[in-house]
């Protein structure tokens, strides 16, 4: 799930050229929750990867690993930009 289309269609792009396109899903909204909701999908993912913004208060990116860690299959992983 991403907030901006720019991202969107990176994922997009870079999943279809390494090959995982068929095992990857790229969403647009701000509201990942509401948008799993709303998909009626399940929060359990195998790989999370995020890009969490650090500038100006560091709880932006402690919202973003709490959610990466209840969106998370009991063995699955995170993996962000630090």
């Amino acid at each position: 799930m991403e907030s901006h289309a720019r991202g969107v269609d990176a994922i997009r792009t870079n999943a279809q050229t390494h090959g995982v396109a068929d095992r990857c899903r790229a969403m647009l909204t701000a509201d990942p929750a509401a948008a799993v909701e709303q998909e009626g999908l399940s929060w359990s993912f195998d790989l999370v990867l995020t890009n969490p913004p650090y500038y100006g208060n560091w709880r932006i990116a402690e919202l973003f690993l709490e959610a990466a860690g209840q969106a998370l299959k009991p063995s699955g992983r995170i993996q962000l930009v630090t």
